[in-house]
């Protein structure tokens, strides 16, 4: 999503270091939602790929799998990317 607004010419507004949910919300606004969601959870992302146990409970784990093939469908959609 990130490569197809850009190349299409869309620039965020702001200069600097910035997220991929950062940009992902001003290029993409209409996934607004899902930027705040995953940017929400970048601490216990980062505590997990550290290897933190106990970071992460089993349940959350699942959950966020389930809402990141959620999230890739929409983007696939959006995207033009789901040519089935």
């Amino acid at each position: 999503m990130l490569a197809q607004r850009s190349a299409a010419g869309l620039r965020p507004r702001r200069r600097g270091l910035h997220s991929a949910w950062d940009l992902l919300f001003e290029l993409a606004p209409e996934l607004g939602e899902w930027a705040g969601f995953f940017a929400a959870g970048a601490g216990k992302r980062a505590a997990a790929e550290a290897g933190l146990v106990g970071s992460v409970t089993a349940r959350e784990a699942d959950d966020l799998i389930r809402e990141v093939a959620t999230f890739c469908r929409l983007v696939e959609r959006l995207t033009g990317g789901d040519r089935e």
